[in-house]
């Protein structure tokens, strides 16, 4: 009788806590967990970037149009308009003004040119990737 009480015991205290083999599997499971959560945080995030360039650069299209408007062409570069534009347009990505330079949310100045003043202009932004030209973002004529 007393070989099974020690028995019941054993099986007790071995009951009490989780196994080794329990534990990884836990953390591993959390770990998976919080990488599908970055990795959409990061989709989300670069996503959203785009947007606001794309908005950045639809309102400077707009600006080059009132400036053709009051000027009868387009400017030779885009400090010209610069002064009209918002500050979330002026302020680079860290957060500081971009010194008179106009630039995308990855700190690189957007990629202006107006080849043929009265008629039309180039208006783009190299994207996440610059190296890719699918990933440019183009606004303008």
């Amino acid at each position: 009788m007393r070989d099974g009480q020690t028995f019941l015991l054993k099986i007790r205290l071995r009951r009490g806590g989780f196994t080794l083999i329990e534990l990884l599997t836990v953390i591993a499971i959390i770990a998976t967990m919080v990488s599908v959560v970055i990795g959409v945080a990061s989709l989300v995030k670069g996503k959203s970037m785009v947007a606001r360039t794309q908005a950045s650069l639809e309102h400077m299209a707009t600006e080059l149009e009132e400036y053709k408007l009051i000027y009868g062409q387009y400017p030779d570069e885009l400090t010209n308009i610069a002064s009209k534009l918002p500050d979330s347009v002026k302020i680079n990505r860290a957060g500081g003004p971009s010194n008179g330079k106009l630039r995308d949310l990855w700190n690189r100045e957007y990629e202006y040119s107006a080849k043929n003043r009265s008629q039309s202009y180039e208006l783009y932004s190299l994207g996440p990737l610059p190296d890719v030209a699918a990933d440019n973002i183009h606004a303008g004529k």
